[in-house]
């Protein structure tokens, strides 16, 4: 199974998550701001387990999914917004 990082400071979407990783088999870490995202990322990439995904919401506190994808080591990544268009954010 995978390994994944939710990057979701809304509490209720990163929980509602995780619960659908759990019940799918995956191993994850769930952080809450851009700066976490970005820390998770790049020591874990330094570690025995890197992420094989991130799920990267795209407005955080501290920095956005955008800044975040700058910073972190190549990792797939699937962004993830409550915006209905990118001409909203």
């Amino acid at each position: 199974m995978a390994h994944i990082l939710i990057a979701e400071d809304d509490l209720a979407i990163n929980e509602l998550i995780a619960k659908n990783l759990r019940l799918a088999g995956h191993s994850f870490a769930q952080v809450y701001n851009g700066a976490e995202a970005v820390s998770a990322a790049v020591d874990a990439s330094h570690g025995s387990a890197p992420y094989d995904l991130i799920l990267l919401d795209i407005m955080m506190p501290e920095m956005d999914g955008f800044e975040v994808i700058q910073h972190i080591p190549p990792t797939p990544v699937i962004f993830i917004t409550a915006k209905g268009r990118l001409s909203d954010l």
